[in-house]
């Protein structure tokens, strides 16, 4: 199923991950977004909105039995 990331992500995708709820986590150069598994609501995070230390997201990791999701930049872990 094609997804419409909102204006300014992007275009280069970086990283996907999955979690536990069915949502998409997907890493560009330009942050992170949250693709909401039931209702495909799209949230998108910066180092202006959150707690990202930087908006080039290079790699993600989901860990399942804590929950946590590790977003790595080259500025460090969020």
């Amino acid at each position: 199923m094609p997804v419409n990331l909102p204006a300014g992500f992007g275009p280069d995708i970086t990283s996907v991950e999955f979690d536990q709820r069915d949502n998409v986590w997907v890493g560009s150069k330009t942050g992170l977004a949250r693709i909401d598994g039931l209702t495909g609501e799209i949230e998108v995070f910066t180092g202006d909105n959150s707690g990202l230390v930087e908006d080039n997201v290079f790699n993600l990791y989901f860990h399942e039995t804590s929950g946590d999701l590790y977003v790595a930049t080259r500025q460090g872990l969020s």
